[in-house]
């Protein structure tokens, strides 16, 4: 059975996620381990993150940097939509005066962050198949930054289903999301014996049909904890509210329900020891 590890952030933004992730992979593969990444849900912008926005061009696929970074240690013969299997792409609007206000719900973080694509890739018996969701009148009317060749070339070999509201990219959340990543947990648990989950943002569950993971473990800046998987689990639904789906759930909202069953402190630029592998209760299942 393939032991799943599950790493969430403390904060919204700068958690550091993805450095620990790539060292749990460095650490497992060279043990012999088979492992795997996923990032299920991710989003990058356009400005902020242009030299990786540039090369997601030249290679027409439109994926995570965190995903890049720590496939970059595995030997991994899944493609990367399937390792990123939603990822967005936010852009600055075009203004023609400071203080200007776009008049469109996908300017979802402000002017400077506008949603203007969002991927989505599953695995088929043929391979893998993507979609697109482009706001295509707002790249087609030169609202924003994204060119239309620029967006051409990140939506290439994907079907394009075009949007200028966020109530269609929410209703093909709903109607989609969860299989989408049931599908590709899936696909990834028959490639590897360690497939370790990096969650987005602060959510404290990444989406609901992940019914069970083998180890939970939280960072922030310099700290790494471990949790009951079980516990953490159940905590996260029970502070849900209502209809909201269960990846809007912040880690703060579950912090005060739960204590941590172990940590460990890591300085920059230092690698996991295996006595702080041992303390977070990664060990077990060796």
């Amino acid at each position: 059975m393939t032991q799943r590890i599950l790493v969430l952030g403390m904060n919204s933004f700068d958690s550091g996620k993805t450095i620990l992730s790539k060292m749990l992979a460095e650490t497992f593969v060279e043990r012999g381990r088979s492992v795997e990444y996923l990032k299920p849900i991710s989003g990058h912008n356009y400005w902020y993150r242009n030299e990786h926005t540039q090369q997601c061009i030249a290679d027409s696929i439109l994926a995570s940097w965190d995903a890049n970074l720590v496939r970059s240690v595995l030997h991994s013969k899944l493609p990367i939509e399937l390792a990123n299997p939603i990822h967005s792409l936010f852009v600055p609007a075009i203004l023609d005066q400071p203080g200007e206000s776009l008049s469109s719900t996908l300017a979802l973080g402000g002017w400077d962050s506008v949603l203007a694509l969002q991927r989505y890739s599953r695995p088929t018996e043929d391979g893998t198949k993507s979609i697109t969701l482009m706001a295509k009148k707002l790249i087609d009317s030169k609202k924003i930054m994204l060119t239309k060749e620029e967006a051409e070339m990140l939506s290439r070999d994907t079907e394009v289903i075009p949007f200028d509201s966020t109530d269609t990219i929410e209703k093909y959340a709903t109607d989609h999301l969860e299989e989408t990543l049931n599908a590709t947990i899936d696909e990834f648990e028959k490639q590897s014996e360690i497939l370790i989950i990096e969650g987005f943002n602060d959510s404290a569950w990444p989406w609901k049909g992940l019914e069970c993971v083998d180890h939970v473990i939280v960072t922030g800046p310099g700290h790494v904890y471990s949790y009951d998987s079980e516990r953490f689990r159940k905590a996260a639904f029970l502070v849900k509210y209502g209809s909201q789906p269960i990846r809007e759930v912040p880690f703060s909202r579950v912090s005060d329900m739960i204590k941590p069953t172990g940590g460990v402190h890591l300085r920059p630029q230092s690698v996991l020891t295996n006595s702080q592998i041992e303390q977070l209760g990664l060990n077990e299942k060796e």
